[in-house]
């Protein structure tokens, strides 16, 4: 209910996503698909990095396929949430808007750090 209805969520436990927060959800191996469609539908995408470690399974998909994207366009990213309960676990909208790292805008000073909320 803290997102809009027509918002994709990327998580890598996305059927659970989809179930408790009814939300369009997909995994992260389709991560630039989902970053595709925002981009195209307009429809707001969210990104949910969980606090599995890399040693289990679903902490092996967050470090082979979010987290790169994570790093590689932290200005197109910004944190949303951080559970107060894992505080490794946080939720990042995705901005197609904003210049990808590198990129450049005139006017445009969207370099907040991945750490600091919209």
């Amino acid at each position: 209910d803290h997102s809009p209805p027509d918002s994709l969520v990327v998580s890598s436990k996305a059927l659970f996503v989809q179930i408790s927060a009814r939300r369009n959800t997909t995994y992260p191996y389709t991560m630039e698909s989902a970053m595709g469609i925002s981009r195209a539908q307009g429809a707001p995408l969210f990104i949910v990095v969980d606090s599995f470690p890399e040693s289990a399974g679903y902490g092996q998909v967050k470090h082979t396929y979010l987290l790169p994207w994570l790093q590689k366009e932290p200005n197109r990213f910004s944190l949303v949430y951080s559970s107060p309960y894992l505080p490794s676990t946080k939720v990042y909208r995705y901005h197609p808007e904003r210049p990808a790292s590198g990129e450049s805008s005139p006017g445009d000073d969207h370099s907040a750090s991945m750490s600091t909320a919209p």
